[in-house]
């Protein structure tokens, strides 16, 4: 039954238009399926190829979408050349699929392709404004401003004609549409991470991100199993960071952050280890109730991993009494200091650097509070800030919380009218 697969293009395009795309996904791929039993042409797959693509991006499914619309592309390549429309229209698509992943390194030498094609059409055309815009965000996502306003005036700058076609170039002087492939002799992915390492600790922050963006490029063309993608958006997140740029630094992780669940699953350390990252940068952009989320989910995760008592749960705790300390809820907040100054003692000594700070973070907060002895008692030097992982913050004093009369303030035990010192633990009373 020759051509029968063309009955599947018009139920397919029927349910694309109702906006049922699942529906036409499924007879799309029917259709390739039949098309491929019956040996059809390439110029009979490609409005299946198109329309499949076009399912699945409607659908927010872009990694299945990149198969049929990379197929495409080469399609149009071959029959089309490099200067047709047609063929700009398919690089056009393949860029989008490959940005929405956050895999620009594979999406900009794509839409710079398309674009030389598409701008002949004068800049009134939609597509080629739509495509502008894309190409702007691509470069504004990579930290190049700079070159998305040039694009942007580029634009602006050209004079179309009355009939809003006035060419930027001639179809001959377009270069060719070619699928990017690895080039010899280019670095590794791990001449580029040694590279990076060794500019970041020079403090040159612009380069590292260049170099973090290749390794990040480079790292997309991994295996989905791979760690080393998620390890690159790790650091290029720690150099955002740093360079206080925190949206990208949020965009980084997050990215990172999927990927591990994905391939980790909800309970595995290296899922904690980008979770807190977001945590601690959603504390220091104010917002505390995702701040507050992010914490309490990692703490869980090390607790199943490691158990209640490892270090890492301490780390929680001691971000968790910071964000509570800073909003004021001092009782939830020393709940956490001690449990976090607990675990500490025990598992790392008195003198570690981490007991002492989450110790003096407690002081600073008992100090705001008017309960000096104790404060006193657990550190020297409070200073009126919160000193725990996160950034320091300055916190406002608050008396709402008072030290029921007659008790140690350390053990809590009740003590006699006339004790000098609390005969369970030895602490002197509070003055």
């Amino acid at each position: 039954m020759e051509n029968s697969w063309q009955t599947l293009i018009e139920q397919a395009r029927k349910a694309s238009i109702a906006g049922n795309y699942s529906y036409a996904e499924t007879i799309w791929t029917l259709a390739l399926q039949e098309a491929g039993d019956f040996h059809a042409t390439e110029e009979d797959l490609m409005p299946i190829l198109e329309g499949l693509g076009e399912s699945y991006c409607n659908q927010g499914h872009y990694r299945q979408a990149e198969k049929p619309v990379k197929q495409l592309l080469e399609i149009r390549l071959r029959k089309l050349g490099g200067a047709h429309i047609k063929t700009g229209d398919a690089a056009h698509r393949l860029a989008v699929i490959y940005h929405m992943q956050q895999k620009y390194g594979q999406a900009e030498p794509l839409y710079a392709q398309a674009f030389e094609i598409k701008r002949i059409f004068g800049v009134k055309d939609p597509d080629l404004l739509r495509l502008v815009d894309s190409y702007s965000d691509l470069f504004n996502k990579t930290q190049r401003p700079q070159k998305a306003a040039e694009l942007q005036e580029a634009l602006r700058a050209k004079k179309v004609s009355a009939s809003g076609a006035a060419p930027f170039v001639t179809q001959d002087h377009l270069p060719p549409i070619v699928i990017p492939k690895p080039v010899a002799g280019a670095k590794t992915w791990e001449e580029l991470r040694d590279e990076m390492e060794q500019i970041y600790a020079q403090g040159n922050l612009d380069k590292a991100l260049e170099l973090a963006n290749q390794a990040i490029a480079l790292a997309e063309k991994f295996p989905e199993q791979d760690s080393r993608l998620a390890r690159s958006l790790d650091r290029m997140g720690e150099i955002l960071h740093r360079a206080e740029k925190y949206g990208q630094a949020e965009m980084a992780w997050w990215r990172s952050l999927q990927i591990k669940l994905k391939v980790l699953g909800d309970n595995h350390p290296e899922v904690a280890n980008t979770g807190n990252q977001l945590a601690g940068l959603h504390y220091l952009m104010g917002r505390f109730s995702e701040a507050e989320n992010y914490s309490k989910k990692c703490k869980t995760i090390y607790e199943k991993n490691y158990g209640a008592e490892h270090p890492n749960v301490a780390v929680c705790m001691h971000n968790l009494a910071s964000l509570y300390h800073v909003q004021g809820r001092y009782g939830e907040a020393e709940v956490q200091y001690k449990r976090a100054v607990e675990i500490r003692t025990k598992t790392l000594g008195e003198a570690h650097k981490d007991t002492i700070s989450v110790r003096k973070s407690f002081a600073d907060m008992l100090k705001t509070l008017g309960r000096e002895a104790e404060a006193q008692a657990l550190s020297e030097a409070a200073s009126g800030l919160i000193t725990g992982t996160w950034k320091a913050v300055v916190v406002q004093s608050d008396n709402s919380l008072a030290e029921p009369a007659n008790t140690c303030f350390v053990c809590k035990s009740k003590l006699a009218p006339d004790d000098d010192k609390c005969s369970v633990c030895g602490a002197g009373r509070r003055s």
